[in-house]
């Protein structure tokens, strides 16, 4: 849509996400810098910076960096995820070689300035208008442009969707409306109005030398906070180094810390309502200050004591080189049970690569009410192969001269008690010796495996400016779920946010 109008943004990727379903691939991404487009950060996988620490604050944005100049990007603008940022993250992106941070408000509300001044007041707070959706008309975007015009204004419209089907979400722009915007755009800068470039061309920003992330200080393969005893950054996030996912439009889920307690004072209940979607806690997803690090080749064991009106389900994921993380399986379902019950599953084998995490999860996927205490993630013993095992796994498969081994079913357990084990006694964490082995046959642990994390966000962003001794530049955040004949790129759609 841009290039056939002659038009050129800059688009804000998550790193950790390059490649994934509905994402814009490595390929996708190298291609619209070479058309003269711009590459911006926006964190490794899109967390809210406001609820982590400094040090991984700095992870997000530094590694996100690294990895895209990796790609041959050059990286000096950067999005803050949902417009959620403190004063340590305006200084964690200064302090990783970016130039500029754009938000999503301060432009286009009664109280708002009409745009940003050029140069910026705050080079690392740039303001912005946002809250376009399927209401949104070609007319309502093309006003904000005009009130802008002859000023020496920068102006930067965030669009989070575009919608190229008959059902558009909320936050998603109508694809015809758009793009009579983008007609009428294109009209004005043929006649030097309007002129469109880039947010590191608008601003004349250097690309500075790369800085490195911290490194990773969590525990290796132990979950910190496994009794939820510890509450999250604010009343309405989850307990600290855990965090909700899955709640998309339509989601009634209240989450709170119970002292219905399996052990220790305090255990973390879910009361669903309404359900479009299952619904998960999972320990948090990051790059080094929750999220324990593992070791390839070995499985490891996740278990849990809960109590529900509904089945329950376990399940992982790892994380991958670029930091993103994918999917590593699940265990069946439990059975719903009025007292505490333990389950455990056992993964497969940790794939051999750099940069290895575990993330576990707890899945809800029906309405009801349920507590869950004491999460716990252990590696499990090793088991002995046979000398004519070669590689991984613990059954083979002949391939010319060696044989290469399949990997070891995963396998779950579940226990139960009608009373909680008082703190005193032996580690609560620790899975009952006596009740059955279930073993979960490759198959079934295949069928019953999740298909990834919810459809997050991948971002993009396209800029304008205005010629003719004036700065406009209006800067469009866009996804797309499906691959546009014109422009040949999309993105990976998430639920609504802010950034």
């Amino acid at each position: 849509m841009l290039a056939a109008r002659g038009l050129k943004g800059v688009f804000y990727v998550n790193s950790g996400r390059l490649g994934g379903e509905k994402y814009l691939s490595v390929g996708q991404v190298q291609q619209l810098q070479s058309m003269g487009h711009e590459v911006g950060g926006h964190t490794a996988f899109h967390l809210h910076l406001s609820q982590q620490d400094y040090v991984e604050q700095r992870r997000q944005i530094c590694f996100d960096r690294v990895q895209l100049s990796g790609l041959g990007l050059k990286v000096s603008s950067f999005a803050y995820p949902f417009s959620d940022f403190t004063e340590d993250s305006r200084r964690a992106v200064e302090s990783c070689g970016y130039s500029n941070a754009r938000t999503t408000s301060g432009v286009g509300c009664s109280s708002c300035a009409e745009g940003e001044t050029s140069p910026p007041v705050d080079r690392f707070a740039t303001r912005a208008m946002s809250g376009f959706g399927r209401s949104t008309t070609a007319d309502d975007l093309i006003k904000a442009v005009k009130r802008v015009e002859g000023k020496s204004t920068w102006l930067q419209l965030v669009f989070h969707q575009v919608c190229v089907n008959a059902k558009c979400e909320l936050n998603a722009v109508r694809e015809s409306e758009f793009a009579s915007f983008l007609d009428w755009l294109a009209a004005e800068q043929k006649r030097s109005a309007v002129r469109s470039t880039t947010a590191r061309s608008a601003l004349g920003d250097p690309v500075k030398p790369l800085v490195a992330s911290p490194p990773s200080t969590a525990p290796v393969a132990r979950l910190q906070n496994s009794s939820f005893e510890r509450s999250g950054p604010s009343p309405m996030s989850a307990p600290h180094c855990f965090e909700y996912g899955g709640e998309v439009e339509g989601s009634k889920v209240a989450w709170a810390q119970s002292l219905a307690a399996h052990s220790g004072r305090l255990s973390l209940s879910a009361t669903i309502s309404s359900l479009p979607r299952p619904v998960r806690v999972m320990s948090t997803q990051d790059l080094g200050s929750c999220a324990p690090p593992v070791r390839a080749g070995r499985q490891y064991t996740v278990g849990v004591w809960y109590r529900s009106t509904e089945p329950v389900k376990l399940a992982a994921y790892v994380r991958q080189p670029r930091g993103g993380y994918t999917s590593f399986g699940g265990s069946k379902l439990f059975a719903k049970s009025d007292v505490w019950r333990y389950a455990s599953w056992t993964t497969r084998e940790v794939p051999r690569s750099r940069n290895t995490a575990l993330s576990v999860a707890v899945i809800f996927s029906a309405k009801g009410s349920y507590a869950i205490d004491d999460l716990r993630l252990s590696e499990s013993p090793a088991i002995p192969m046979s000398p004519t095992h070669i590689g991984r796994g613990s059954s083979s498969k002949q391939r010319g001269n060696r044989e290469e081994p399949k990997p070891l079913s995963s396998s779950a357990r579940v226990t139960s008690k009608k009373t909680a084990k008082p703190a005193s006694q032996a580690d609560p964490f620790t899975p009952p010796e006596s009740g059955p082995l279930i073993p979960v046959a490759a198959k079934t642990a295949l069928k019953n495996t999740l298909q990834g994390r919810p459809s997050w966000l991948g971002v993009a962003q396209v800029g304008l400016a205005v010629a003719g001794g004036f700065a406009l530049v209006a800067v469009f955040d866009r996804r797309l779920r499906q691959l546009h004949r014109r422009t040949r790129f999309s993105t990976r759609s998430k639920k609504p946010d802010q950034g």
